[in-house]
């Protein structure tokens, strides 16, 4: 029985199926186990037994062989509990005999069990034993062995009685022996509680002391407790406050169309609201990240540089860039301050004003563009609110040309101060009309400005408390007007007198219908290019003009065509003789009849290639003389400079020098007399020491000895201090440099220097002095106070006027970047 198979029903996995007596088996021990399942299998299958093991609980682990015919299911509340899945007249017997043979550890058997089957009455044999001792088992069980001793026995009808009592009296016995042993059972829990109720009260008076040290132990929990309710209310407060001002940020930074990212000042991002995300290519994981490692959508790439320029030196930026896309932003760069006034970062905004700056744009550009002088003038009003004078908004480049100022010196200037002209005969009162009663102004005057006679076309229209004023300058066209008239007068009065002066005349003369195709030349046009008739007819005469010119001429006089305008241009026209093109004045005007129309055009061109020529000479020598004489003014300049230091090294340096070998010498006594030799001893110094300097200045000697990079690198150090820092980039000076080209750039780079450190108020400042292929570029940079715009428009003042001139020397040019509080840059390019 102890060998049968454990196959079957079970309520564990095939691993702990089956109980084992040991862990490693040899081949000989495999081979009887699997002789000893096989003879299991064979017994339980030929004597119908059933095999069911179960644990302390009664709970099946497992099932081999027909236990269907001993177990039922139950229909409700599925239980695994063996006691429950047999009939309840076997569940008696079965567990009675469980109780024993845990109880004992012993095997108990039980023959012919009756168990009533419906109609049919069945023996049923019991073996129980129990594996809770074994220590080659990995778990414990116990073993219950079941089968039937002869087929069912159906119940006869005067058997039901004898089998009832029988049953009760076989009930009974098994209800005493099972109190017998609920006695025994309950004796050993009573004992067992006495012995715990003794450690239980030992135990109660540890606890008791315990407890009274714990009571005085609470009460200081409970003064520490209302202190810690009182900081806790302080801190529910504060976190309160700081989860809606959180929420508030949060909807702030979700409901706002500024872009804008919060960094430290190791550039890692902090914040950044979701605007920000179209300019920069942020997501949520990117904050901790530096904003160096993020690409971007702007078409600017100093974004980094800037940020940490704001972190450096506490200053605000503000630029209007470009994202890839052509939309304009306004960016703003502004330190990140702390309660502690200490700077922890930045904050980098951004704003669209795209639509603000395309306006802008076109704006300026319709007004740039226009032809006319356009000008807003805004309302002056004295304390009656009545209209004194007019001051200047806005001005175009036309209307700047018209009144001889740019637009810096004139914008917010009044009307009468700058124009009075305008004003008079009437003007004013008129355009105070237009302001007061919005209606629209349109006339032609004629006026004296600037010792010249000019007539202008005059629209002015309200625009606010104020008016849009354009001048258009028709001076021209009415000199043609009254030319045009006198000519057509005397046209018509001898048509024939005209061709023969046509024919006259030297230069090339021409008609054209009024559509512009030509309907004659002189002979001055086929004597100098060549042409026939045939090829100059209509449209044919532009071959004869330069190809360069075509395109311009043509343009420009289909314009004229159609508004009827005199034609001027000068343009090349093709020398048959001399094979080549010449510069010529063309001039085509419209002959008018009495009705307005035009019934032809008249135009000469003159040959002009010779002036062109004589002015370019003429302008070539004055600019030779001039750069002789500032040569000449130079050299002197040098020379003085030379002579000056010479008298100050060899003359008052010695004599300085000689001054304090003398003091040096002096005996003094008393602690007076010391001190007035030592401050004398002092200021002689002080004063050897500026006149070296001064005579350095004058005639650098390192210069001509070293050449331009050393002395360069030598000046710089000596501008060099604790409270300006100059760094110096110098190249491509290996071969020597002309001494007075190196001289003038000597001079300029002192020049600058000496400027900077005098009037910038800089604490930084670069020189880059660069030669490559003959091309020099010197630039000079600081971190200034800058330069005001009047100072850059006048070139004069610290020492401006003295540069300018050095660089016309050296035929350079010279740039000037500069705003005030931004610092300023001056790049010059020149020739060695």
């Amino acid at each position: 029985m102890d060998n049968f198979s454990n196959r079957g029903l079970s309520k564990r996995g095939p691993v702990q199926a089956a109980p084992t007596l040991t862990h490693d088996l040899s081949i000989k021990q495999l081979l009887q186990r699997s002789f000893n399942e096989l003879l299991n299998e064979t017994i339980l299958e030929e004597y119908g037994y059933a095999a069911v093991y179960i644990d302390e609980n009664y709970d099946v682990l497992h099932g081999a062989g027909k236990f269907k015919n001993y177990l039922d299911l139950p229909e409700q509340n599925f239980t695994i509990n063996l006691l429950k899945l047999i009939p309840q007249d076997l569940a008696v017997s079965l567990g009675t005999m469980l109780r024993k043979a845990i109880h004992d550890k012993e095997k108990l058997t039980a023959r012919g069990i009756q168990v009533r089957d419906g109609n049919n009455l069945r023996y049923i044999n019991i073996v129980v034993k129990p594996y809770l001792s074994e220590k080659k088992i990995a778990q414990k069980f116990v073993l219950v062995l079941l089968s039937e001793e002869q087929p069912h026995i159906p119940i006869e009808n005067d058997q039901v009685v004898a089998f009832a009592e029988d049953h009760y009296e076989h009930r009974v016995q098994e209800l005493e022996v099972e109190l017998q042993y609920t006695k025994d059972d309950l004796q050993a829990v009573v004992e067992e509680l006495e012995t715990a109720n003794e450690e239980l009260q030992s135990t109660n008076e540890e606890l008791l002391s315990s407890n009274e040290e714990l009571q005085s132990t609470n009460e200081e929990l409970q003064s520490l407790n209302e202190e810690l309710h009182t900081i806790n209310a302080e801190h529910q407060y504060k976190i309160k406050a700081l989860v809606e001002l959180d929420d508030d940020l949060n909807n702030y930074f979700r409901s706002t169309d500024i872009g804008q990212i919060f960094v430290d000042r190791k550039l890692i991002i902090r914040k950044y609201t979701p605007a920000a995300t179209h300019l920069i290519n942020l997501i949520e994981s990117d904050i901790g990240r530096s904003i160096y490692h993020i690409s971007n959508n702007l078409r600017y790439n100093d974004l980094i540089e800037d940020v940490r320029h704001v972190i450096m030196s506490n200053n605000i930026i503000e630029k209007q860039v470009q994202d890839k896309a052509g939309i304009w932003y306004q960016m703003r760069v502004l330190p990140y301050i702390t309660q502690e006034r200490k700077i922890d970062g930045a904050i980098i905004i951004f704003i669209q004003i795209n639509e603000l700056k395309s306006l802008h744009l076109l704006h300026a550009g319709i007004l740039d563009s226009s032809p006319n002088a356009i000008v807003a003038l805004k309302s002056v009003r004295n304390k009656q609110h009545a209209i004194s004078d007019f001051s200047l908004n806005i001005i175009n480049y036309k209307a700047q040309e018209l009144f001889g100022h740019p637009e810096g010196k004139l914008i917010g200037k009044k009307l009468w101060s700058e124009y009075p002209q305008l004003l008079n005969s009437g003007m004013f009162e008129r355009l105070v009309r237009v302001v007061e009663t919005g209606s629209a102004l349109n006339v032609e005057v004629q006026q004296s400005y600037n010792n010249r006679e000019l007539w202008l076309h005059i629209v002015a229209v309200k625009f606010d408390d104020g008016l849009v004023l354009t001048l258009h300058d028709i001076t021209e066209r009415k000199q043609y007007e009254q030319t045009l008239n006198q000519q057509q007068e005397e046209i018509k009065a001898n048509a024939e007198q005209f061709r023969t002066l046509l024919e006259a005349i030297p230069n090339i003369t021409w008609t054209n219908t009024p559509t512009g195709e030509n309907s004659s030349f002189n002979g001055r046009w086929y004597e100098y290019t060549g042409f026939t008739k045939e090829e100059s007819v209509g449209w044919g005469w532009i071959k004869a003009f330069h190809p360069d010119d075509t395109d311009r001429i043509l343009t420009d006089y289909k314009t004229s065509l159609q508004k009827g305008e005199v034609y001027n241009a000068q343009a090349r026209i093709f020398h048959k003789s001399k094979n080549q093109y010449r510069w010529h004045l063309i001039k085509d005007v419209p002959i008018y009849n009495k009705d307005g129309e035009i019934t032809m055009w008249i135009g000469t061109a003159t040959d002009i290639q010779d002036q062109k020529d004589a002015e370019e000479t003429n302008i070539k020598l004055r600019l030779s003389q001039q750069l002789e004489i500032l040569n000449a003014i130079m050299d002197t300049q040098e020379a003085e400079r030379s002579r000056i230091s010479e008298a100050l090294h060899n003359g008052l340096g010695q004599i300085l020098y000689a001054a304090k070998l003398n003091v040096d010498n002096i005996t003094v006594n008393g602690t007076d007399q010391k001190k007035l030799k030592e401050n004398v001893d002092q200021l002689l110094t002080q004063g050897i020491k500026i006149s070296r300097d001064i005579s350095f200045e004058l005639t650098p000697s390192v210069l001509k000895e070293f050449g331009l990079a050393t002395a360069v690198e030598e000046i710089i150090s000596r501008f060099s201090s604790p409270q300006l820092s100059i760094s110096a980039n110098i190249r491509g000076f290996e071969n020597p440099v002309e001494h007075t080209t190196a001289l003038s750039l000597y001079r300029i780079i002192q020049e600058l220097l000496n400027n900077v450190v005098k009037h910038s108020e800089a604490t930084k400042a670069s020189v880059d002095l660069i030669c490559k292929d003959s091309n020099v570029l010197l630039r000079v940079k600081d971190n200034g106070i800058g330069i005001a715009k009047e100072e850059l428009n006048t070139i004069k003042g610290i020492g401006l006027n003295s540069i300018q001139t050095r660089v016309e020397l050296l035929k350079g040019e010279m740039k000037i970047d500069a705003t005030q509080g931004k610092g300023s840059c001056f790049e010059i390019r020149c020739k060695v």
